[in-house]
């Protein structure tokens, strides 16, 4: 849970500035770096960043240590409400109408080799409030 916390911070803050060489990799590993990576490229690109910050409930929902790498399965219910993506220029809101502010996020921890957990995968399921 420690690295699932510490991903949503160090995201949090790297999309605030869209910091895209930001160092997450030491909470986060493939696929999920490229894709936050990507995404933080993105917002560069189009003069994006985020204000506030989302609230994150995580809960451990299965953990399988039977085989290697160790896994461990997250729910969130993650909360937008109050992290918003602006543009950078003028602080106007860049978000999509009638998107779900308050969902399910699933998510998956693994073992590293060198001993670290990091977020491997990380999908919102809007769909599903909570």
């Amino acid at each position: 849970m420690t690295a699932y916390v510490n991903y949503r911070k160090a995201y949090t803050a790297a999309s605030a500035t869209a910091d895209y060489n930001a160092k997450l990799d030491p909470y986060v590993a493939d696929p999920l770096l490229a894709q936050v990576k990507q995404d933080l490229v993105i917002k560069w690109q189009q003069g994006l960043v985020t204000t506030g910050a989302p609230v994150s409930n995580p809960e451990a929902t299965d953990i399988d240590v039977s085989k290697r790498p160790f896994i461990v399965k997250i729910e969130d219910c993650f909360d937008i409400s109050n992290w918003r993506t602006v543009h950078k220029d003028t602080g106007k809101s860049a978000a999509i109408p009638s998107q779900a502010t308050k969902y399910i996020l699933l998510a998956e921890a693994v073992l590293s080799d060198d001993g670290q957990w990091r977020i491997r995968q990380s999908q919102p399921h809007r769909e599903r409030p909570c």
